[in-house]
């Protein structure tokens, strides 16, 4: 678990197989943090993505090792430099990781011409002392986030989240280069809310918020994409009036919980 205390980016405990807690690990920040999430590493620490308030840089991405100490070389900071409306100040940042470092996944406001406005964003860090491999942003038109990201085994990315009034699901391989964007909708042209993303078997699935077409009630979709983002699977949940999409795992056998 990650927690913020302060001016201190806290991971309170790392649970091995026996369930006995390591002891606690701490970072100093620049300013008051807000955790957004964490993620294992495959060496037996965690990634921990934070939003720092007042920082020059307002992503704040922490590794800890298998004893929950502060990793070497890292936190690092996420700023795409310039004036002030080209900082990325993200908040509640997301990461997933695999052996090949971390992804975080969020949003940024970006103020021109007077008016202020978010952008998704993404950015991957390496292994070894966080050395940025790439980012990116994206902009549907309107205010957009990127809630949740996924990777492969071969370092491709996808995340998922709210675009300008739509869900919205992008896909990056392993250079940080978009190989597609899509943005749900149901069979009767309604957008969809975004709830939830898994990734697995090569099909990237959303879990989205529709309408039942039978009585208007709330209803959860799910939605799937192959590599090349053609759509493969669709499942409509309506036995329970007004259900609202949430998070869903993929199984591994071709279906999501």
């Amino acid at each position: 678990g990650a927690a913020d205390s302060g001016n201190q980016l806290r991971l309170v405990a790392l649970y091995p197989v026996d369930g006995s807690p390591r002891a606690n690990g701490s970072i100093a920040a620049a300013g008051p943090v807000t955790v957004g999430s964490l993620a294992p590493d495959p060496n037996g620490g965690a990634y921990v993505g934070a939003s720092v308030a007042g920082a020059t840089a307002d992503l704040l991405v922490a590794r800890f090792d298998a004893a929950a100490s502060p990793a070497a070389g890292w936190p690092v900071a996420l700023d795409a430099g310039g004036d002030e409306g080209d900082r990325w100040p993200v908040a509640g940042a997301r990461v997933g990781a695999d052996s090949g470092g971390v992804t975080v996944s969020g949003s940024a406001e970006l103020t021109a011409c007077g008016v202020t406005r978010a952008d998704a964003v993404l950015a991957r860090f390496g292994p070894g002392g966080g050395a940025r491999v790439w980012s990116a942003r994206e902009d549907s038109g309107g205010d957009t986030d990127f809630a949740a990201v996924a990777e492969d085994a071969a370092g491709n990315v996808v995340v998922g989240g709210a675009g300008s009034d739509d869900a919205l699901l992008a896909k990056y391989d392993r250079s940080g280069a978009l190989a597609w964007t899509r943005e749900p909708r149901d069979p009767g042209g309604c957008a969809l809310g975004f709830g939830g993303l898994a990734y697995g078997g090569g099909v990237a699935y959303a879990a989205l918020d529709a309408v039942n077409p039978a009585n208007g009630t709330g209803a959860a979709r799910v939605a799937g994409y192959d590599a090349a983002g053609n759509q493969v699977y669709a499942a409509l949940f309506d036995r329970i009036p007004d259900t609202v999409a949430g998070p869903l795992a993929a199984d591994g056998a071709g279906g999501v919980y």
